[in-house]
């Protein structure tokens, strides 16, 4: 009676088969592949959401700083202009000015502007060093792991600047500097304005940001085409850009002459230094977004602008005063 209740009570346990474990391994691993795609699409679009809130960020600090100047943050050569003789080149870019107005005034107080960067001052100076090589957390795409990459080929030793050897900090966003063609170098686009970035050109372009706007302040009333019409600042890749730095009159401005993610297509991560350095005539605004790139307009609303936008509303929303009509409704 005793044995009978034992085995009652204790029945041998059974094991899962070979079989069945592989059937449940495989369950597993359906389930993983079903839902690894919606789970790094959901930190995608956390990542794009962030992006977006970088650019208002970026635009609030612009116009708190218009605010306080009456005109729009400006950048400076870094080069003695033929066109410009009595301009002190000490290379300070428009974002630089407004390190204050994003968290960032500690880096702004530690910085020496006075003087030219020719004579190894201004943004060039010494003291500036690690100033120039800080990464700004609201100037970088979170979707854009190389922008964590010191920049250590702005310059090289061939150029005729001279100054290679010089370490920048990148930066995922460029003022707009409207449709202007480069005059230097080979170009692959011929539709555009002339340039108005040339070391020996006299002229103010027709975005909101450039070079030398020093020269010719802009401000937020000067945008007769419509402030929710005109863009002012979008995303760049600083992989594809040998020129690229927040801290630099020209590494924080571009050209919209070249489609939105031009560079993406032709860019080689095994020549890298075919794009980012030979083929700088064709620098592109562009992202690490699939299918185009954000863009913050004048009146502060951000918008993922399409690659496949067309290029003529593409470079009439890009200038501030050029009368272009383009759709409300354009992309």
């Amino acid at each position: 009676m005793s044995s009978r209740l034992n085995w009652r009570t204790n029945p041998k346990r059974r094991g899962f088969t070979l079989v069945e474990l592989l059937v449940v391994i495989a369950i597993i691993g359906v389930l993983i592949a079903l839902l690894l795609p919606a789970v790094q699409a959901a930190r995608e679009a956390a990542r794009r959401m962030s992006c977006s809130n970088n650019l208002k960020q970026i635009w609030t600090a612009v116009l708190t700083y218009e605010n306080h100047h009456q005109y729009l943050p400006v950048s400076f050569s870094h080069w003695n202009d033929s066109a410009y003789p009595d301009q002190d080149p000490n290379g300070m870019s428009w974002m630089t000015g407004i390190l204050p107005f994003v968290g960032q005034q500690s880096i702004y107080d530690t910085l020496i502007l006075a003087g030219p960067c020719p004579d190894w001052l201004g943004m060039f100076h010494p003291q500036n060093k690690l100033a120039r090589e800080t990464f700004v957390p609201t100037f970088l795409c979170p979707s854009d792991h190389t922008a964590r990459e010191l920049q250590d080929y702005v310059w090289e030793a061939s150029e005729p600047w001279g100054f290679s050897g010089l370490i920048w900090s990148p930066t995922c966003y460029e003022g707009i500097m409207g449709p202007h063609l480069p005059s230097g170098g080979h170009s692959s686009f011929t539709e555009g304005l002339p340039d108005c970035a040339s070391y020996s050109v006299d002229a103010s372009c027709s975005g909101l940001f450039w070079s030398r706007s020093c020269m010719t302040p802009v401000n937020i009333a000067s945008i007769t085409d419509g402030a929710s019409q005109t863009l002012a600042v979008g995303e760049v890749v600083p992989e594809h850009n040998d020129f690229n730095t927040w801290a630099l009159g020209n590494g924080a401005c571009r050209r919209t002459h070249a489609p939105i993610n031009f560079l993406n297509r032709i860019f080689d991560p095994n020549d890298p230094h075919k794009v980012a350095f030979d083929a700088w005539p064709d620098h592109a605004f562009g992202s690490r977004h699939e299918g185009g790139a954000y863009f913050c307009f004048a009146d502060g609303h951000t918008m993922f602008v399409s690659e496949a936008i067309d290029m003529f509303i593409f470079q009439g929303i890009s200038t501030r005063d050029g009368g272009e009509v383009v759709p409300k409704n354009f992309d």
